[in-house]
């Protein structure tokens, strides 16, 4: 009962911080890798100056 009380309460207290720590970081990996492609598109697509 004492270790499932203990899982129950580390799970409820970690998993949030953990997901939010997961999300922020793919988003920020997904944010800079389409930036980059985005960035290196438009400029291979700009007529010559």
């Amino acid at each position: 009962q004492f270790t499932a009380t203990v899982t129950a309460s580390v799970t409820t207290n970690i998993t949030p911080s953990v997901t939010a720590n997961v999300t922020a970081s793919v988003t920020a990996s997904v944010t800079v890798s389409v930036t980059a492609s985005v960035t290196v598109n438009v400029t291979a697509n700009l007529p010559p100056a």
